[in-house]
């Protein structure tokens, strides 16, 4: 008997198949980690680090499929008489256009026709065709989005404030990158020589990622190192034309020029993966004091384990120094618009320092994620606004995924920010915040469901704020064949940063006066949306568009007024404590309760012939922002009184950009049309002081010509951009763009000329 049991379990053993190999990409060669090799619906495995898979089974099978999110689902039918042990599986990427993927959604990998939001992608070829040197400049041509003095705006979400925080949360590498006094994004920081995607979420996502996600957010994703040696260096040079009023140049006969010299370099030894990156670049300005000289340096150092259960242990590190001057007010409104006001010449040397260590834990069908950043940021200027500060933040995030049709991601955060400044009245302001989050995204046949939840605390030196809960909930239906149907509704928040509670300066003749009473602020958005992909013939692409309701409520303005406390007697005489023009000026208020309807819409075609290739997008976005605030005085602060339409908002944007790529040549241009901002700050326009109930006017003394010049030039704004390149080799490119090609004098916020024509060579080289 117990022969015959050894036997039958020999047999079992012998009988066994091996089903071995390795999954590469199909032009890259580059191995697929994580592919899913199954041979029936409950038997399989994944690739590993490198590639390879291997499964042991004495089932009688039939074929084998490989699964990757992204590919072509490959198969492979089974021929009992031939060895499937060391096979080489070659998998193709789906069209890119109708399968491109994203990540922010809902923290793991999804086609952008699979999420319950609207959601912009750019990808690294538009960092180059477009030759940027800070990442602010390619983000203006995302449809729907607008950056106005470093402070974006989706969707009109957000107006301009100076120094106040963000409504649109910066993620690089998906962790915050707002500063830890101000909460503003500094755009300049972001590594543009190793981007490998952006993503661009609109409407409220607190409940996944917190405060100062209430308008949205921005994810930049950079490059992993790879597992090949790859090295790219860029030089590029350009300078500034002359304005169409040529008797505005206030830089004579010279040129005013810019450039950068950018490397990047990645490798790989045994288990260890890093790159490196780096630029230098400097920019001579269009405006008066408006310079600069940065070098930034970025690395990413990774340890990678083998086998099935993977671990991850890695740092990434990036230092940026930079020196020159700012220009915030013009001198008038007519020859000097691009000369900088004598009141506030403001020259100054920062150094940021971000280090971001991790480690990632993937077992089986659950992922553990444990990442870090600490931030620090050091501003010495010549205008007694010097400050320091950081933010340190963490979060451990565990994600499940029941066989792809059911995910949770749960997650705990916690940041510690604090600052030291003049402008905070040289006190060392400090805070935390804490929380918790959960999302589920459940998929029934053609049906994906998201919901998701977070709990936050936070405080501000002795000032708590009770915890904060938030929820979202989204829905994606799959009508057919590449017709996706969405709808989504979120709540955001945003706590009020250090600057805006307690800053107190001045700024040429504009005062900025402390509010240490502020409270967050708090909204909801949502939206219905239609996704239709299509194919006929070469040509690919989807249509997509949107309707979207956005409601605010306790929103941050600063708002203009007198500001002397209750003890101070106000006087005209200059040598008086109570001098009126002493109290006069501007401070964050809750002064606004707003809402903003409109609708979006959005074509993505891709046309693949033999001997050319082209690329183009069009978006238009439609809004219309309407404050719910009833109170005379303070709508008696918009420039134009008649109307309700919210501060610094721009009505109508177009967005377009095509790309024609033939032989050895790229051909583009991009066209983008902004529509007048109906109403800003009428203490810009037409100074107003009200004095024991006696309004007194003093003209624009803040800005200078700004109301003739908004009644002159305040029309729209259409900006076109050129670009034309040459692959020289296939390691070796050249491009030559203009930009404002048109040279139209626009600007963005009040006496924010933006450049006129500028001209700009690019040399790239990959080896």
């Amino acid at each position: 008997m117990v022969f015959l049991h050894l036997l039958f379990v020999l047999q079992n053993v012998f009988s066994q198949n091996i089903i071995s190999g390795h999954v590469i990409d199909f032009f890259t060669r580059e191995p697929l980690v994580g592919v899913n090799v199954l041979i029936d619906s409950s038997t399989g495995t994944i690739t590993d680090d490198k590639g390879h898979f291997r499964i042991l089974t004495n089932k009688n099978i039939d074929q084998i499929e490989f699964r990757y999110i992204g590919y072509k689902t490959e198969k492979i039918i089974i021929n009992r008489n031939v060895s499937f042990e060391n096979l080489i599986i070659k998998m193709q990427e789906e069209s890119k256009v109708l399968n491109e993927i994203v990540v922010s959604a809902g923290k793991f990998e999804q086609k952008k026709s699979d999420v319950s939001i609207s959601m912009e992608i750019i990808k690294p070829i538009q960092v180059e065709n477009n030759n940027i040197l800070s990442i602010e400049n390619l983000l203006q041509k995302a449809p729907g989005l607008v950056i106005m003095e470093k402070q974006a705006s989706i969707r009109g979400g957000s107006g301009y404030s100076y120094g106040a925080g963000s409504r649109v949360l910066l993620l690089f590498d998906d962790l915050p990158l707002l500063t830890g006094a101000s909460n503003e994004a500094i755009w300049d920081l972001i590594p543009v020589e190793n981007i490998s995607q952006i993503e661009i979420i609109k409407g409220a996502t607190s409940a996944l990622y917190g405060a100062s996600a209430l308008n949205g957010i921005v994810n930049i994703k950079t490059n992993n190192p790879q597992s090949k040696s790859l090295t790219t260096m860029k030089v590029s040079t350009g300078i500034y034309g002359s304005p169409k009023e040529n008797y505005k140049k206030w830089w004579g006969d010279a040129w005013q020029n810019f450039g950068f010299y950018q490397f990047y370099h990645s490798f790989s030894k045994g288990k260890f993966n890093s790159s490196f990156s780096g630029n230098f670049s400097q920019d001579e300005g269009y405006r008066e004091n408006d310079n600069y000289r940065k070098a930034r340096i970025y690395s990413k150092l990774q340890y990678q384990s083998g086998g099935k259960n993977q671990v991850k242990i890695g740092s990434n590190f990036l230092y940026m120094i930079k020196e020159g001057g700012n220009f915030f007010l013009w001198k008038d409104g007519d020859t000097g618009v691009y000369q900088i006001a004598e009141s506030f010449v403001q020259q100054f040397q920062v150094s940021r320092l971000i280090i971001d260590p991790y480690i990632l834990y993937n077992k089986n069908n659950s992922f553990h994620s444990l990442k870090s950043r600490f931030y620090h940021v050091n501003n010495i200027n010549n205008t007694q606004q010097n400050n320091t500060d950081y933010q340190f933040y963490t979060e451990y995030r565990y994600q499940h995924f029941f066989n792809k049709k059911l995910v949770l991601s749960s997650g705990i955060t916690y940041s510690g920010f604090g600052a030291k400044s003049e402008l905070y009245g040289d006190t060392i302001h400090k805070g935390n915040n804490v929380g918790v989050y959960t999302q589920l995204d459940k998929k029934y046949k053609n049906l994906q469901l998201s919901a998701g939840f977070r709990w936050e605390y936070f405080r501000i030196d002795t000032v708590k704020i009770l915890p904060l809960p938030v929820f979202r909930l989204g829905m994606n239906y799959k009508l057919m064949e590449y017709t996706n149907l969405r709808a989504s509704v979120g709540q955001g928040f945003r706590y009020p940063s250090i600057a805006e509670k307690y800053t107190q300066t001045q700024v040429g003749s504009l005062n900025i006066f402390p509010n240490p009473e502020l409270n967050p602020e708090k909204g909801w958005s949502a939206e219905a949306g239609l996704y239709q992909g299509y194919r006929i013939g070469p040509i690919k692409g989807y249509l997509d568009v949107a309707a979207f309701w956005t409601q605010y409520y306790n929103m941050t303005e600063f708002s203009f007024g007198l500001y002397n406390p209750s003890n101070v007697v106000l006087s005209w005489n200059p040598n008086s404590p109570g001098y009126v023009f002493n109290w006069i000026g501007f401070r964050a208020q809750n002064a606004e309760n707003a809402r903003i309807t409109g609708f979006e819409a959005g074509i993505f075609s891709e046309v693949n012939l033999e001997k050319f290739q082209l690329n183009f997008n069009i978006g238009y976005t439609y809004i219309n922002p309407i404050t719910l605030n009833n109170d005379s005085a303070y709508l008696a602060s918009f420039s134009d009184s008649t109307s309700r339409m919210l501060k610094y908002r721009i009505k109508h944007q177009l967005k377009s950009d095509f790309d024609l790529t033939f032989n050895h040549f790229n051909l583009g241009f991009s066209l983008i049309y902004l529509s007048p901002i109906v109403n800003i700050d009428k203490a810009f326009e037409n100074l107003t002081v009200k004095i024991n109930n006696v309004p007194l006017q003093f003209g624009d003394i803040i800005l200078p010509g700004i109301k003739e010049y908004r009644m002159a030039h305040n029309k729209g704004s259409w900006i076109f951009d050129f670009r034309i390149g040459y692959n020289i080799s296939n390691n070796h490119k050249i491009n030559l763009i203009i930009k404002n090609f048109l040279n139209r004098e626009y600007m963005m916020r009040p006496g924010d000329i933006q450049p006129p024509i500028n001209y700009s060579v690019l040399y790239s080289v990959t080896f």
